[in-house]
């Protein structure tokens, strides 16, 4: 994909459109028959009162019927093609366009997603590309329409050069329609997508947040600012009826004050015998389907313009400045045969660490961290107050972050050499808030490793202790877990997320918090199978419960970005003024 921070929003679309462009020239022929229909048709209805009323030629009647059922025919069969050519090429741009996007916002770095909201992002995998979607409809006036104007004009001045132009005297003046009302509503269709975001991210907000928002007492406060969002949103909706339904009209009246006055003209001319009443009903019969598309014309151009504010939207998400784990993870994603490196691990370092969550501002988070070394077959622990930067530092080795400055090396070469995936195959991650998906158990933990068989997730479920779990379930492994639900508790939850984990088989595995939401009994269950795991793991821990860290190698303890002791369990306790004893001591009151 070529990049596309200087084109324009249509040549943005384009470079999707152009892979079904084969369509468009299949219909292109199409709309000319289209377009010469209304000219059949008039030189019909004007023969069928010149040869056929007037002379009361009942054989000419009769023939010149079957030929208005021959051209209606031909033209409901051109037409189904044209609009089925068009709509498909349009519909299948739209499903590679959203694709596009898609695979745009995953590969995007934390850094990169910790600043969109999520609601933006389904409003634009939603509503952005159902206006899209339905401009399908209005794109195939875009090119019939016009044509359809040129041909019928040229008939008309090859008919009566004196009555079109008159009628030339239209077309000024719905461009100039056309162009008012596009601008304007150019502007409106941003601020209703705008809305539109803003309603999907309270809708996603509020869905998230209900449970705390009833315990409070402030389901009001939820549905006010809902309804706040909504009649905003009706607001633009009602500026933009203004504006379409305007349109129409418009043109219609003038259209009709140019239509009389070239009757007028026109009955002067056969009067006068400059022209036959034959030849006015057929000039007449092609004027008056010309109608149609010049008020269609203007339509169009509404609806033009509401497809480039999307467009623009579209563009300006797809054109955030990236960095380097977006890049890399964005060339896993076009590249999934990408081969992993042997999963061997004897240490990892980092050297002058430093990172930031904005490095405008100067009061943002900071970490740093001077020296780190860990060790294959270590089990190390992070301890500190919430927000101390040991899940940063988790975040940082994973490769999910990057360091503004420093050095991260595993086997003593830096992490950036590695290819990415390469890189995170070394590791297994379970967070303090695992996500599951709205899948299978099997297919959750197969999400660790697809190639995985039966006998191996029956290994790890038994080591997670999940198998009186699933035993109890009618479908088993086949069970679909509904992470909303409470299908499963949050100990169970975290338990699935450690059989996936010990299912990856990385010879480092990363628990963040991992057991703090575990009752006591969960913990006991999960604890024999942490110490089995360890025998031949190299585990760092992030612990909320000091107590599960007295059997570590090593403990570092973070405060405000920094890493501000470490040593043994063992030495840390001994010491009265540290700070690791001073938690411990209030943990265990």
């Amino acid at each position: 994909m070529q990049d596309n921070s200087k084109q324009s929003d249509f040549s943005f679309f384009l470079q999707f459109y152009k892979k079904h462009i084969h369509l468009f020239f299949i219909a292109l022929p199409i709309a000319l028959i289209i377009a010469l229909i209304p000219v059949a048709q008039a030189l019909i209805a004007g023969d069928f009162v010149e040869k056929g009323l007037f002379q009361k030629n009942m054989d000419m009647v009769k023939n010149y019927s079957f030929l208005i059922v021959i051209v209606f025919v031909v033209d409901g069969i051109s037409n189904f093609i044209y609009k089925f050519c068009i709509r498909m090429s349009m519909e299948k741009t739209v499903k590679d366009t959203r694709d596009f996007f898609f695979k745009k916002y995953i590969a995007l770095s934390k850094s990169l997603t910790n600043t969109i909201p999520s609601g933006k992002i389904t409003n634009h995998l939603l509503s952005d590309m159902f206006v899209l979607s339905f401009f399908s409809n209005e794109i195939i006036n875009v090119f019939s329409q016009p044509l359809k104007i040129i041909v019928i004009f040229g008939f008309l001045f090859y008919t009566s050069w004196k009555l079109t132009l008159i009628c030339l005297l239209t077309l000024p003046f719905v461009l100039l329609i056309t162009k008012y009302f596009g601008k304007k509503n150019k502007k409106n269709q941003e601020n209703i997508q705008e809305a539109l975001e803003d309603i999907t991210i309270q809708v996603h907000e509020s869905t998230s947040g209900l449970q705390t928002a009833q315990i409070f007492g402030r389901l009001g406060t939820l549905y006010t600012d809902f309804k706040t969002k909504n009649e905003h949103h009706l607001s633009r909706i009602k500026k933009l009826i203004r504006i379409e339904e305007s349109v129409s009209p418009t043109i219609k009246v003038f259209t009709t004050f140019v239509a009389a006055l070239v009757a007028y003209f026109g009955g002067y001319l056969v009067e006068t015998g400059e022209m036959s009443a034959g030849k006015l009903t057929t000039y007449f019969t092609a004027g008056g389907l010309m109608l149609d598309p010049l008020r269609k014309i203007g339509h169009i151009n509404v609806k033009v313009q509401e497809f480039s504010a999307v467009l623009h939207r579209l563009r300006d998400f797809i054109n955030i400045k990236t960095d380097a784990i977006t890049d890399e993870q964005a060339f896993m994603l076009e590249n999934p045969t990408t081969t992993n490196t042997k999963n061997s691990f004897t240490h990892l370092k980092a050297q002058n660490i430093h990172y930031t969550h904005n490095q405008n501002d100067k009061d943002a988070f900071k970490l740093t961290i001077p020296e780190f070394e860990f060790k294959a077959g270590q089990r190390i622990a992070f301890v500190g107050q919430s927000g101390s930067g040991k899940s940063t530092f988790s975040h940082l080795i994973l490769r999910l972050l990057d360091p503004v400055q420093g050095t991260l090396l595993l086997n003593n070469k830096k992490v950036s050499d590695y290819d990415l995936k390469s890189y995170r195959s070394h590791f297994s991650y379970v967070s303090q808030n695992p996500f599951l998906f709205n899948k299978t158990l099997k297919e959750n933990l197969l999400f660790a490793k697809s190639s995985a068989t039966d006998e191996e997730l029956k290994k790890v479920i038994q080591q997670a202790q999940l198998d009186q779990l699933v035993n109890s379930w009618p479908e088993g492994i086949n069970t679909v877990i509904a992470p909303q639900s409470s299908s499963v508790s949050g100990g169970e939850k975290q338990r699935i997320a450690i059989a996936r984990a010990i299912l990856k088989d990385s010879p480092v595995i990363i628990f963040d918090e991992a057991t703090s939401q575990l009752d006591s009994e969960n913990e006991t269950l999960i604890a024999k199978a942490l110490n089995d795991l360890a025998q031949n793991k190299s585990i760092i821990s992030i612990a909320h419960r000091l107590s599960t860290t007295k059997d570590y190698d090593h403990i570092y303890v973070f405060e405000n970005g920094k890493i501000i002791e470490q040593g043994t369990p063992g030495d840390l306790l001994s010491q009265d003024t540290s700070t690791y004893k001073k938690l411990y001591d209030l943990q265990s009151l």
